[in-house]
């Protein structure tokens, strides 16, 4: 999937000569007989993980993706297995490390992936996390935090049968990296939250607030909010980065690299409109000025068949045609009935006409349920994160 937006092609193509990353997150598996700090021993694989891929690939991905964005000279120790977190989650649960350089920053710590028998929720490990084909674009969301738009929201459906009934474990594994990335129980974040939000100072969003609850954004959909949907992908937002470069004292945070081009939103502002068209034009016109072919864009067709669209505000959950959070037979009368009418309501693959594709997408979604319903992922407290430090630091000290 493509994750740059055409608006910063010429930055990109200057990082990817210049700069290499320059965030180093080094993942170490922990294999059974190991033990992860305070949770304990370490064990295999749930039975009744789906999807066929191995928690080693996936953390390695998600961790690429934190890398991606962030270019600031650090190096991060991230030690992680499968272990049983019933106490403390149904998912995964982040235990704090160390911390320090100048500025401080965090330097280590450990994530354990849920492996109880006992736990009610499936999980899913995908094969290929960075490829998206298992699940759909559902929407983006925007909202102001003190100056102006900013990303806070970025979600994905299941399509399959495992992704649909399952935690995606690699939207989990990007969660917990960011919480060892900085939102996390350790002097800096509990004295910046103090007052409940992060202060930012990073450019271009100077004087927003980032309102937080414990350990976790306080904002229902981002990344790094307390909890997560079964059927669910998210991804990492402007709001889920600006948090944790705040925090860590990062200041080389691709910010205007986080919003991908979605469906020919191409300036990112959260509509597909003329504006949008004048971005594709102008980085046409400058690749034809450039003896690199591969930087003519090719987003085109996605402007023109979602001219209209608006990704700023909720999108009807796919399928679910009377918006009831539920895709089931209430839904196909809507379609059957938006047919007659031409009311797009039902259009589910948003292509500006009602056919037998908007059929296909309420069959293949039947049985979902939106992300306001369903199971969740509720996440540790910031006081259980104080307990694993301190549970960290007197088996240090005993040693």
């Amino acid at each position: 999937m493509n994750k740059l937006s055409l608006s910063g092609a010429a930055l990109v193509v200057l990082l990817a000569t210049g700069v290499a990353h320059a965030l180093t997150i080094d993942t170490r598996f922990l294999s059974t007989g190991s033990s992860i700090p305070t949770v304990g021993a370490v064990t295999g694989p749930p039975s009744s993980a789906l999807g066929g891929g191995d928690l080693e690939s996936l953390v390695r991905a998600a961790a690429d993706e934190w890398e991606r964005l962030i270019l600031d000279d650090h190096k991060f120790t991230l030690t992680f297995g499968w272990a049983d977190t019933s106490l403390w989650s149904n998912a995964a649960v982040h235990i704090p490390g160390g911390s320090g350089g100048r500025p401080s920053r965090t330097i280590a710590g450990s994530i354990a992936f849920n492996s109880s028998a006992n736990n009610s929720l499936k999980m899913f490990l995908d094969p290929t996390p960075s490829m998206n084909e298992e699940f759909t674009f559902e929407h983006r969301k925007f909202t102001d935090l003190g100056s102006g738009p900013i990303e806070y929201s970025r979600q994905f459906v299941g399509l399959t049968p495992e992704s649909k009934s399952t935690i995606d474990l690699y939207t989990t594994a990007l969660h917990e990296i960011g919480h060892a990335l900085g939102l996390t129980s350790w002097e800096t974040y509990l004295i910046e939250t103090l007052d409940g939000d992060i202060d930012v100072t990073l450019a271009p969003f100077e004087g927003s607030s980032i309102p937080v609850h414990s350990s976790h954004i306080e904002l229902s959909e981002s990344l790094l909010a307390d909890r997560r949907m079964w059927g669910q992908r998210r991804e990492i937002t402007q709001t889920d980065l600006l948090a944790v470069c705040q925090i860590n004292g990062f200041n080389q945070c691709q910010l205007e690299l986080a919003p991908a081009d979605y469906a020919g939103d191409l300036n990112g502002d959260g509509a597909v409109n003329a504006a949008d068209y004048t971005v594709w034009r102008d980085n046409l016109d400058a690749a034809s000025r450039s003896s690199d072919a591969s930087t003519v864009p090719t987003d085109f067709s996605q402007w023109a068949k979602n001219f209209g669209r608006t990704f700023q505000t909720n999108e009807t959950f796919a399928g679910d045609y009377n918006a009831d959070g539920v895709v089931n037979a209430a839904d196909y009368t809507i379609y059957r009935d938006a047919l007659a009418s031409g009311d797009l309501s039902a259009d589910g693959d948003g292509d500006g006409k009602l056919t037998t594709a908007d059929w296909t997408y309420w069959t293949e979604r039947y049985g979902a349920k939106s992300t306001t319903l369903g199971g969740s992922v509720p996440e540790p407290s910031t006081v259980a994160m104080v307990v694993f430090a301190v549970a960290a630091m007197t088996r240090r000290r005993s040693r």
